[in-house]
Protein backbone atom coordinates (compact mmCIF):
# COMPACT_ATOMS: atom_id res chain seq x y z
CA UNK A 1 0.00 0.00 0.00
CA UNK A 2 1.06 3.73 -0.39
CA UNK A 3 -0.31 6.79 1.28
CA UNK A 4 -3.01 8.52 -0.90
CA UNK A 5 -1.95 11.72 0.25
CA UNK A 6 1.63 13.33 1.47
CA UNK A 7 1.63 15.34 4.44
CA UNK A 8 4.06 18.38 3.87
CA UNK A 9 4.76 18.26 7.56
CA UNK A 10 7.69 17.26 9.15
CA UNK A 11 8.66 13.69 10.25
CA UNK A 12 11.32 13.25 13.12
CA UNK A 13 12.05 9.80 14.75
CA UNK A 14 12.77 9.80 18.15
CA UNK A 15 14.26 6.23 19.14
CA UNK A 16 17.25 4.29 20.24
CA UNK A 17 19.58 5.04 17.24
CA UNK A 18 22.17 5.64 19.30
CA UNK A 19 22.82 2.22 20.95
CA UNK A 20 25.64 0.74 19.49
CA UNK A 21 23.97 -2.67 18.98
CA UNK A 22 22.61 -4.30 15.64
CA UNK A 23 18.46 -4.37 16.57
CA UNK A 24 18.95 -0.68 17.37
CA UNK A 25 20.55 0.96 14.42
CA UNK A 26 18.96 -1.51 11.64
CA UNK A 27 15.36 -0.33 13.31
CA UNK A 28 16.00 3.62 13.09
CA UNK A 29 17.73 2.63 9.60
CA UNK A 30 14.73 0.83 8.81
CA UNK A 31 11.96 3.28 9.71
CA UNK A 32 13.94 6.59 8.36
CA UNK A 33 14.40 4.50 4.48
CA UNK A 34 10.38 3.36 4.54
CA UNK A 35 9.16 6.87 4.99
CA UNK A 36 11.78 8.29 2.69
CA UNK A 37 11.06 5.38 -0.06
CA UNK A 38 7.04 6.85 0.19
CA UNK A 39 8.88 10.67 0.08
CA UNK A 40 7.72 11.72 3.87
CA UNK A 41 10.38 14.19 4.92
CA UNK A 42 12.40 12.22 7.35
CA UNK A 43 14.56 12.64 9.79
CA UNK A 44 16.34 11.22 13.27
CA UNK A 45 16.34 13.52 16.71
CA UNK A 46 20.00 12.93 18.22
CA UNK A 47 18.58 11.88 21.55
CA UNK A 48 21.17 10.53 23.74
CA UNK A 49 20.37 9.41 27.47
CA UNK A 50 22.92 8.00 29.59
CA UNK A 51 21.52 4.38 29.78
CA UNK A 52 22.03 4.48 26.39
CA UNK A 53 25.38 5.52 25.71
CA UNK A 54 26.96 4.48 29.08
CA UNK A 55 26.84 0.54 28.07
CA UNK A 56 29.13 1.16 25.04
CA UNK A 57 31.77 3.49 26.87
CA UNK A 58 34.67 0.70 27.39
CA UNK A 59 37.50 3.72 27.22
CA UNK A 60 36.80 4.97 30.49
CA UNK A 61 39.33 4.43 33.16
CA UNK A 62 36.34 3.89 35.96
CA UNK A 63 35.76 0.47 33.58
CA UNK A 64 39.62 -0.96 33.91
CA UNK A 65 39.24 -0.08 38.06
CA UNK A 66 36.65 -2.52 39.27
CA UNK A 67 36.54 -3.18 42.91
CA UNK A 68 36.64 -7.17 42.61
CA UNK A 69 40.50 -7.49 42.55
CA UNK A 70 40.45 -10.63 40.67
CA UNK A 71 38.25 -8.78 37.91
CA UNK A 72 40.80 -6.14 37.75
CA UNK A 73 43.63 -8.31 36.97
CA UNK A 74 41.67 -10.22 34.62
CA UNK A 75 41.05 -7.14 32.73
CA UNK A 76 44.20 -5.25 33.15
CA UNK A 77 45.48 -8.66 31.24
CA UNK A 78 42.58 -9.22 28.95
CA UNK A 79 41.81 -5.20 27.56
CA UNK A 80 44.46 -4.33 25.78
CA UNK A 81 44.09 -7.39 23.63
CA UNK A 82 40.42 -6.23 22.97
CA UNK A 83 41.02 -2.28 22.57
CA UNK A 84 42.16 -2.64 18.72
CA UNK A 85 38.44 -4.56 18.25
CA UNK A 86 36.68 -2.31 20.58
CA UNK A 87 38.06 1.02 18.79
CA UNK A 88 37.16 -0.99 15.56
CA UNK A 89 33.51 -1.97 16.24
CA UNK A 90 33.03 2.37 17.59
CA UNK A 91 34.17 3.69 14.76
CA UNK A 92 32.08 1.56 12.63
CA UNK A 93 29.30 1.82 14.94
CA UNK A 94 29.13 5.75 15.12
CA UNK A 95 30.52 6.17 11.01
CA UNK A 96 26.60 4.18 10.61
CA UNK A 97 25.27 6.56 12.69
CA UNK A 98 26.58 9.48 11.62
CA UNK A 99 26.44 8.67 7.91
CA UNK A 100 23.17 6.51 7.75
CA UNK A 101 21.21 8.02 9.82
CA UNK A 102 21.85 11.63 10.31
CA UNK A 103 20.86 12.77 13.14
CA UNK A 104 19.67 15.94 13.87
CA UNK A 105 19.87 17.99 17.37
CA UNK A 106 16.28 18.58 19.27
CA UNK A 107 16.90 22.33 18.69
CA UNK A 108 16.94 22.13 15.30
CA UNK A 109 13.05 20.51 15.01
CA UNK A 110 10.81 22.39 13.31
CA UNK A 111 7.19 22.97 14.96
CA UNK A 112 3.62 21.69 13.87
CA UNK A 113 5.83 18.20 12.93
CA UNK A 114 4.85 14.78 13.19
CA UNK A 115 7.23 12.81 15.72
CA UNK A 116 7.37 9.31 15.86
CA UNK A 117 8.58 7.96 18.71
CA UNK A 118 9.71 4.04 18.69
CA UNK A 119 10.43 1.21 17.73
CA UNK A 120 12.11 -0.47 20.81
CA UNK A 121 11.64 -0.30 24.17
CA UNK A 122 11.24 3.43 24.95
CA UNK A 123 8.87 3.09 27.63
CA UNK A 124 10.99 0.65 29.64
CA UNK A 125 11.56 1.44 33.66
CA UNK A 126 14.26 -1.38 33.87
CA UNK A 127 16.64 0.38 31.42
CA UNK A 128 16.53 3.48 32.85
CA UNK A 129 17.01 2.43 36.66
CA UNK A 130 13.26 2.12 37.06
CA UNK A 131 11.79 5.00 35.83
CA UNK A 132 10.46 6.07 32.65
CA UNK A 133 12.56 8.56 30.59
CA UNK A 134 9.78 11.02 29.61
CA UNK A 135 11.14 12.36 26.75
CA UNK A 136 9.99 9.07 25.23
CA UNK A 137 6.49 9.78 26.17
CA UNK A 138 6.80 13.28 24.61
CA UNK A 139 7.71 15.60 27.05
CA UNK A 140 9.84 18.02 25.47
CA UNK A 141 11.66 21.60 26.40
CA UNK A 142 9.58 24.00 25.27
CA UNK A 143 7.54 22.32 23.10
CA UNK A 144 4.12 21.22 22.64
CA UNK A 145 2.59 21.59 19.70
CA UNK A 146 3.76 18.13 18.08
CA UNK A 147 1.39 15.36 16.45
CA UNK A 148 3.01 11.97 18.35
CA UNK A 149 3.05 8.97 17.10
CA UNK A 150 4.23 5.73 18.84
CA UNK A 151 5.21 3.01 16.12
CA UNK A 152 6.58 -0.56 17.46
CA UNK A 153 6.67 0.95 21.07
CA UNK A 154 7.77 -1.49 24.49
CA UNK A 155 7.84 -1.52 28.00
CA UNK A 156 10.28 -4.56 27.93
CA UNK A 157 10.09 -6.82 30.53
CA UNK A 158 9.67 -3.93 33.07
CA UNK A 159 6.89 -4.42 35.32
CA UNK A 160 4.77 -1.86 36.12
CA UNK A 161 2.65 -0.42 39.37
CA UNK A 162 -0.83 1.10 39.38
CA UNK A 163 1.34 4.54 39.32
CA UNK A 164 2.88 3.78 35.87
CA UNK A 165 -0.32 2.96 34.76
CA UNK A 166 -1.63 6.17 35.51
CA UNK A 167 1.15 8.40 34.22
CA UNK A 168 1.16 6.16 30.96
CA UNK A 169 -2.61 6.78 30.48
CA UNK A 170 -2.07 10.62 31.28
CA UNK A 171 1.19 10.60 28.87
CA UNK A 172 -0.27 8.50 26.06
CA UNK A 173 -3.75 10.19 25.33
CA UNK A 174 -1.78 13.02 23.81
CA UNK A 175 -0.52 10.61 21.31
CA UNK A 176 -2.90 11.07 17.38
CA UNK A 177 -2.12 7.29 17.47
CA UNK A 178 -0.36 4.42 19.17
CA UNK A 179 1.19 1.11 18.08
CA UNK A 180 3.25 -1.27 19.77
CA UNK A 181 5.24 -4.50 19.04
CA UNK A 182 3.78 -7.23 21.67
CA UNK A 183 0.78 -8.26 22.01
CA UNK A 184 1.26 -9.07 25.58
CA UNK A 185 1.52 -5.14 26.30
CA UNK A 186 -1.21 -4.14 23.78
CA UNK A 187 -3.57 -6.25 25.94
CA UNK A 188 -2.45 -4.91 29.20
CA UNK A 189 -2.64 -1.44 27.70
CA UNK A 190 -6.10 -1.75 27.31
CA UNK A 191 -7.14 -3.93 30.61
CA UNK A 192 -5.53 -1.23 32.44
CA UNK A 193 -5.97 2.13 31.17
CA UNK A 194 -8.24 1.51 28.47
CA UNK A 195 -6.82 2.90 25.60
CA UNK A 196 -6.35 1.02 22.32
CA UNK A 197 -2.90 0.01 20.07
CA UNK A 198 -2.20 -1.60 16.78
CA UNK A 199 -0.12 -4.20 16.88
CA UNK A 200 3.00 -3.61 14.17
CA UNK A 201 5.60 -5.55 12.75
CA UNK A 202 8.81 -4.01 14.04
CA UNK A 203 10.77 -1.34 11.27
CA UNK A 204 13.35 -3.93 9.90
CA UNK A 205 10.08 -6.16 8.40
CA UNK A 206 8.48 -2.91 6.86
CA UNK A 207 11.54 -3.29 4.26
CA UNK A 208 11.92 -6.06 1.37
CA UNK A 209 14.99 -8.20 0.71
CA UNK A 210 15.83 -6.19 -2.10
CA UNK A 211 16.15 -2.96 0.37
CA UNK A 212 18.70 -4.77 2.57
CA UNK A 213 20.48 -6.42 0.19
CA UNK A 214 22.13 -2.80 -1.01
CA UNK A 215 22.98 -2.16 2.26
CA UNK A 216 24.87 -5.70 2.47
CA UNK A 217 27.19 -4.45 -0.90
CA UNK A 218 28.69 -1.82 1.26
CA UNK A 219 29.87 -4.73 3.45
CA UNK A 220 33.43 -6.04 2.19
CA UNK A 221 33.78 -8.87 4.68
CA UNK A 222 34.27 -12.43 3.01
CA UNK A 223 33.62 -15.71 4.01
CA UNK A 224 35.15 -18.70 1.85
CA UNK A 225 32.68 -21.46 1.82
CA UNK A 226 29.80 -22.54 3.35
CA UNK A 227 28.77 -21.43 7.14
CA UNK A 228 26.48 -21.42 9.58
CA UNK A 229 25.73 -17.75 11.25
CA UNK A 230 25.21 -17.69 15.32
CA UNK A 231 23.90 -14.37 16.42
CA UNK A 232 23.42 -13.94 20.43
CA UNK A 233 22.82 -10.61 22.54
CA UNK A 234 23.31 -12.83 25.42
CA UNK A 235 25.96 -15.35 24.69
CA UNK A 236 24.72 -18.96 26.24
CA UNK A 237 26.77 -22.10 25.75
CA UNK A 238 23.88 -24.19 24.77
CA UNK A 239 23.29 -22.23 21.84
CA UNK A 240 26.70 -22.76 21.12
CA UNK A 241 26.11 -26.61 21.45
CA UNK A 242 23.32 -26.92 19.44
CA UNK A 243 25.50 -24.83 16.11
CA UNK A 244 28.21 -26.90 16.46
CA UNK A 245 25.64 -30.44 16.40
CA UNK A 246 23.87 -28.83 13.55
CA UNK A 247 28.04 -28.01 11.83
CA UNK A 248 28.32 -31.63 12.13
CA UNK A 249 25.36 -32.52 10.03
CA UNK A 250 25.96 -30.18 7.37
CA UNK A 251 29.83 -29.97 7.16
CA UNK A 252 30.27 -26.82 7.58
CA UNK A 253 31.94 -24.27 9.71
CA UNK A 254 30.53 -22.12 12.68
CA UNK A 255 30.65 -18.55 12.57
CA UNK A 256 29.97 -15.79 15.46
CA UNK A 257 29.00 -12.42 15.29
CA UNK A 258 29.72 -11.95 19.00
CA UNK A 259 27.73 -8.55 20.35
CA UNK A 260 30.48 -8.79 23.39
CA UNK A 261 34.13 -8.17 22.90
CA UNK A 262 35.99 -9.99 25.07
CA UNK A 263 39.22 -11.78 24.92
CA UNK A 264 38.69 -15.78 23.39
CA UNK A 265 41.48 -18.12 23.35
CA UNK A 266 40.06 -19.16 19.68
CA UNK A 267 39.13 -15.97 17.88
CA UNK A 268 38.83 -17.98 14.56
CA UNK A 269 35.19 -18.58 14.27
CA UNK A 270 34.51 -15.22 16.42
CA UNK A 271 33.71 -11.76 14.35
CA UNK A 272 33.85 -9.02 16.96
CA UNK A 273 34.03 -6.11 14.90
CA UNK A 274 31.45 -6.51 12.35
CA UNK A 275 29.65 -3.38 10.70
CA UNK A 276 25.85 -3.23 10.64
CA UNK A 277 26.21 -3.61 7.01
CA UNK A 278 28.41 -6.70 7.48
CA UNK A 279 26.04 -8.68 10.04
CA UNK A 280 23.40 -8.14 7.06
CA UNK A 281 25.46 -9.64 4.32
CA UNK A 282 26.73 -12.56 6.71
CA UNK A 283 23.24 -13.11 7.32
CA UNK A 284 22.34 -12.94 3.57
CA UNK A 285 24.95 -15.52 2.63
CA UNK A 286 24.53 -17.63 5.62
CA UNK A 287 23.62 -21.52 4.82
CA UNK A 288 21.95 -21.58 8.56
CA UNK A 289 21.00 -19.19 10.93
CA UNK A 290 21.27 -20.47 14.58
CA UNK A 291 19.72 -17.56 16.98
CA UNK A 292 18.54 -16.32 19.86
CA UNK A 293 18.12 -12.68 19.00
CA UNK A 294 14.66 -11.49 17.69
CA UNK A 295 16.74 -9.50 14.90
CA UNK A 296 18.33 -12.18 14.05
CA UNK A 297 15.33 -14.18 13.80
CA UNK A 298 13.86 -11.11 11.82
CA UNK A 299 16.76 -10.89 9.19
CA UNK A 300 16.80 -14.67 8.24
CA UNK A 301 12.83 -14.66 7.78
CA UNK A 302 13.95 -11.52 5.65
CA UNK A 303 16.04 -13.17 3.31
CA UNK A 304 14.15 -16.56 3.53
CA UNK A 305 16.69 -18.64 5.75
CA UNK A 306 16.66 -22.04 7.09
CA UNK A 307 17.02 -21.10 10.73
CA UNK A 308 16.10 -21.87 14.62
CA UNK A 309 15.73 -19.71 17.10
CA UNK A 310 16.65 -20.70 19.98
CA UNK A 311 14.39 -20.38 23.23
CA UNK A 312 16.29 -19.20 26.29
CA UNK A 313 13.92 -17.58 28.20
CA UNK A 314 10.42 -16.29 28.13
CA UNK A 315 11.64 -12.54 28.65
CA UNK A 316 13.86 -12.62 25.61
CA UNK A 317 12.01 -15.10 23.60
CA UNK A 318 8.40 -13.12 23.89
CA UNK A 319 8.96 -10.89 20.30
CA UNK A 320 10.53 -13.65 18.46
CA UNK A 321 7.50 -15.82 19.26
CA UNK A 322 5.21 -13.36 18.62
CA UNK A 323 6.66 -13.22 15.17
CA UNK A 324 6.90 -16.67 14.01
CA UNK A 325 3.53 -17.20 16.04
CA UNK A 326 2.09 -14.28 13.48
CA UNK A 327 3.53 -15.69 10.20
CA UNK A 328 2.50 -19.75 10.91
CA UNK A 329 6.49 -20.16 11.65
CA UNK A 330 6.39 -21.36 15.31
CA UNK A 331 8.43 -24.37 15.04
CA UNK A 332 11.37 -22.60 14.23
CA UNK A 333 11.59 -21.54 17.94
CA UNK A 334 13.10 -24.47 19.94
CA UNK A 335 14.67 -25.66 23.15
CA UNK A 336 18.81 -26.38 22.51
CA UNK A 337 17.87 -30.03 22.89
CA UNK A 338 15.53 -30.41 20.34
CA UNK A 339 15.94 -32.66 17.19
CA UNK A 340 17.22 -31.00 14.33
CA UNK A 341 15.73 -30.56 10.75
CA UNK A 342 17.05 -30.29 7.65
CA UNK A 343 14.29 -29.72 5.57
CA UNK A 344 14.53 -26.08 3.63
CA UNK A 345 11.44 -23.92 5.13
CA UNK A 346 8.13 -23.72 2.72
CA UNK A 347 8.34 -19.72 2.99
CA UNK A 348 5.39 -19.97 0.57
CA UNK A 349 2.95 -19.79 3.78
CA UNK A 350 4.54 -17.52 6.21
CA UNK A 351 5.39 -14.66 3.42
CA UNK A 352 1.99 -14.60 2.51
CA UNK A 353 1.15 -13.20 6.43
CA UNK A 354 4.54 -11.67 6.72
CA UNK A 355 2.77 -9.35 4.05
CA UNK A 356 -0.32 -8.97 5.75
CA UNK A 357 1.35 -7.79 8.87
CA UNK A 358 3.04 -5.77 6.91
CA UNK A 359 0.26 -4.25 5.29
CA UNK A 360 -1.37 -3.57 8.59
CA UNK A 361 2.06 -1.74 10.18
CA UNK A 362 1.70 0.33 6.72
CA UNK A 363 -1.57 1.44 7.01
CA UNK A 364 -1.15 2.09 10.93
CA UNK A 365 1.82 4.88 9.60
CA UNK A 366 0.19 6.43 6.49
CA UNK A 367 -3.19 6.80 8.01
CA UNK A 368 -1.01 8.36 11.17
CA UNK A 369 0.81 10.61 9.01
CA UNK A 370 -1.97 12.70 7.61
CA UNK A 371 -2.96 16.36 8.36
CA UNK A 372 -6.47 15.40 9.95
Amino acid sequence: MTPEKISKKNVYILTFHCAHNYGAVLQTYATLNFLRLHNYQVQVIDYRPKFLTKPFKRFRTKYYLARNPRLLIHRLFTEPRNLPQRFRLYKKFNSFIQTKLEPIPFGHIQPNSFIIIGSDQVWSKSLNNGHFDNTYLGDFPHHNDFQLIAYAASIGNSHLLESDWTLLKNKLEKFKALSLREASFQSLLEKNISLKATLVCDPTLLLEASDWEKLANESTIQIEGDYIIVYEVVESRAVKEFANKLSQQLHCKVINISSCITYRKNKQNYIQDASPADFIKLIKFAKFVVTSSFHGTAFSIIFRKNFYTISLSEGIDSRAKSLLTTIGLQNRLIQSDAPINLADINYLKPEKLLNEFRNISNNFLFSSLNDK
